[in-house]
């Protein structure tokens, strides 16, 4: 879900079985025109489903400009390729490097902090930094919409720490999945969606989540639809321009 993390649970899982190693997946038509790639001959196509509109009665005559049409979403197979089966235009072909991650030690990623805050407002919760015990990073208090960070942590480690306490607030508490299956689905969702904004934190992620899952590891392909809508919740509030505060 981490390198396709623009398709849904179930098209990565048709993916990841078609072809294991996929890593940028694309249409032809994307592929060709607006990345400047070819897809190679002999190919063979990565089947997923894709929606479309249809009219919703296909023998009633096209309607006359202006008016609307009733439409209804419909999901098709349809095929895609990896980029190991395309080779690059000349003068064409735009690079497909994924942005360097910065660790989580580092402040590359401030920026972040007040977009992650202004989501924190969106969902009603406030936001602060308070002394904590040693060894937690920050709470979520969903009773009293309150969202705690550690103070004095660097702030790669707060957008991280922010990232994992929104998911919760996004709806993921012990009392609603219990303790072990919440805890991994945020940190999974927190995890995506800050590999997407180029922030890695796998180095802490990976043994959280592999302590929370216990001996139960499809506990994270049981909540994959969950984990993806949160994480791209979280990756929207990343991806926003510049946060302005008015001063009070």
């Amino acid at each position: 879900m981490k390198r396709l993390h623009r398709y849904s649970p179930q098209n990565v899982r048709m993916i990841v079985s078609q072809c294991p190693e996929a890593t940028f997946v694309a249409s032809y038509r994307r592929w060709q025109r607006e990345l400047g790639y070819q897809v190679r001959k002999g190919e063979r196509g990565i089947m997923v489903f894709a929606p479309r509109l249809v009219r919703r009665d296909r023998g009633e005559p096209a309607e006359a400009p202006g008016e609307s049409q009733e439409q209804r979403l419909v999901f098709g197979a349809v095929h895609v390729f990896d980029r190991s089966q395309v080779e690059p235009i000349p003068g064409r072909a735009l690079p497909l490097e994924a942005p360097e991650c910065a660790p989580v030690e580092g402040d590359t990623h401030a920026h972040l902090i007040p977009r992650l805050e202004a989501l924190g407002t969106e969902l009603g919760f406030t936001v602060e930094r308070r002394t904590l015990e040693e060894g937690v990073g920050g709470r979520c208090d969903s009773k009293a919409n309150l969202i705690t960070v550690a103070a004095g942590q660097r702030a790669n480690a707060e957008v991280r720490v922010l990232a994992h306490e929104l998911a919760h607030a996004l709806g993921v508490g012990y009392r609603s999945h219990g303790r072990e299956r919440a805890e991994c689905i945020v940190e999974c969702a927190a995890y995506l969606a800050l590999a997407a904004a180029g922030l890695d934190v796998s180095a802490s992620s990976v043994p959280y989540l592999a302590g929370w899952a216990g001996e139960d590891p499809e506990v994270l392909e049981r909540d994959a639809a969950e984990i993806d809508r949160i994480a791209r919740r979280i990756e929207e509030a990343l991806d926003r321009g510049e946060v302005t505060v008015e001063a009070a």
